[in-house]
């Protein structure tokens, strides 16, 4: 046997031994799963108020969604029968992730508003049987973080836009070409008036001293229940029914998940400030939804603060594009349909590509105007996405700006000025602890305890 021999000998029982291990781990990997899932299934969690008078009895179902850390379940009142999405977070020993719950938590309870995701029960449990198979390794506590939510049937804005058909998911032009002829558009007035709701939430959100910092098409719901939001006075007309011929779908927007929630601006005083921000941002902003000022080279240390709620009009943005095409415009391109072409005039279609900073930095996908899809929406609504992604921050127009710009709008088509109430009065005691609307043990924090270290 000589050497090379020798040598591809040893390479194949290496490799063979990387393959073993894998499959071990994968196999592994979906044991515990499912085993995960069949521990939580069935099992009854109870939300005690802060009071300690009253409790809630749920009994957890089907996983319906997962992300992350995070597993997200279909819960019922063990009492009444009313559903519930039941939020798990698996902290292990990661005293961080413990505190980045509290304080997603902790935002939820701050409002009570129906376009914000209401908190109904938030608690911190030791995990006994993850704790057992710890211990040996180290000796911190091991947390499973539980948040309870009210269960909004109508799915998000992602999920609506799927089922309409906006974005197709194939990448044949023609088929393309097929699926987006039975694509149903939103119309330019009901984009508008779900876009001036979920930027008037976000509103809601920077009134209250917090800006998002992760809004996108995924992180906006549907409450498909007319009696969580029949008592607003900002929709127009009195029925559930004039509702849904208002937004176009069947509910009335509404944000969550706060986890990458910060207060209105940080610091860039040091260039530890920049690359800290920009590495939470990596992680916590969706890239295809993060501003420039977001990517690596965007900042320096030594300017003025950065005022996180541009980056919210920056993602608010995206979501209307979104709305009209179907995704982000840095995840997107309209190419030209090739043997498709309708009574021989230049056609063209939207294919999904890869979003990088690249893409972030270049100039926006535009439909030609004389096109089919050019011709879905007026001039005005492309000029309010790009009057919005401005890439200098501190040019780019704030909230109050765009609701102004998209009322105008509104008004432009045919709809009724909009009735805006006192954002300021939307803020309550949270229920960090307990579900409801009462006080609790950290109710006299300020905005610097709200967010703690971990967003300096």
């Amino acid at each position: 046997m000589n050497l090379l021999q020798y040598i591809l000998i040893k390479l194949i029982r290496f490799l063979k031994e990387c393959c073993a291990n894998l499959l071990h781990l994968f196999f592994t990997f979906t044991n515990t799963s499912q085993s995960n899932e069949m521990e939580m299934t069935h099992r009854l969690l109870t939300f005690e108020s802060t009071s300690k008078q009253t409790s809630k009895r749920v009994r957890v179902n089907r996983q319906i969604a997962q992300g992350g850390f995070s597993y997200v379940y279909e819960a019922t009142d063990a009492d009444t029968d009313r559903t519930y999405a039941l939020k798990r977070i698996n902290c292990g020993t990661d005293s961080e992730l413990v505190q980045l719950c509290r304080k997603e938590a902790k935002v939820h309870s701050t409002f009570s508003h129906p376009s914000l995701l209401k908190l109904l029960g938030f608690q911190m449990e030791t995990s006994s049987q993850a704790l057992q198979q710890q211990q040996q390794h180290d000796e911190g506590m091991v947390h499973v973080c539980y948040m309870l939510f009210p269960y909004l049937a109508g799915g998000s804005l992602r999920d609506e836009i799927t089922r309409r058909n906006l974005l197709p998911s194939c990448d044949d032009t023609r088929q393309l070409s097929r699926s987006l002829m039975t694509s149903r558009c939103f119309t330019q007035k009901q984009i508008l008036n779900l876009f001036y709701e979920i930027v008037y939430a976000v509103k809601l959100l920077h009134d209250g001293g917090v800006s998002h910092c992760d809004l996108k098409l995924e992180n906006i719901l549907l409450d498909v229940h007319y009696e969580n939001y029949k008592d607003d006075q900002d929709k127009e007309g009195g029925s559930y029914e004039d509702t849904c011929e208002m937004y176009g779908v069947k509910g009335k927007p509404v944000l969550m998940d706060f986890g990458s929630a910060r207060p209105l601006s940080l610091s860039l005083t040091t260039r530890s400030d920049v690359l800290t921000l920009v590495e939470e941002a990596s992680s916590h902003t969706t890239i295809s939804y993060r501003p420039p000022e977001l990517f690596e080279g965007g900042l320096r240390h030594g300017e003025a603060n950065l005022d996180l709620r541009k980056v919210d009009v920056w993602s608010c943005g995206c979501i209307l594009f979104g709305l009209m095409y179907g995704s982000s415009p840095f995840e997107i391109e309209f190419v030209r349909r090739s043997s498709s072409s309708l009574n021989g005039v230049e056609e063209e279609d939207v294919k999904v590509v890869e979003c990088t900073q690249l893409r972030v930095l270049g100039r926006l996908p535009r439909p030609k105007a004389h096109t089919e899809m050019g011709k879905r929406y007026g001039v005005d609504m492309m000029d309010l996405v790009e009057g919005i992604l401005v890439q200098d921050r501190l040019k780019r127009p704030s909230v109050e700006d765009v609701l102004e710009k998209v009322e105008g709008l509104i008004v432009k088509c045919g709809g009724q000025k909009r009735n805006r109430k006192d954002a300021g009065g939307s803020h309550k005691e949270g229920v960090i602890g307990g579900f409801g609307s009462g006080g609790n043990d950290d109710s006299d924090e300020d905005e610097e305890n709200l967010f703690g270290s971990l967003l300096r």
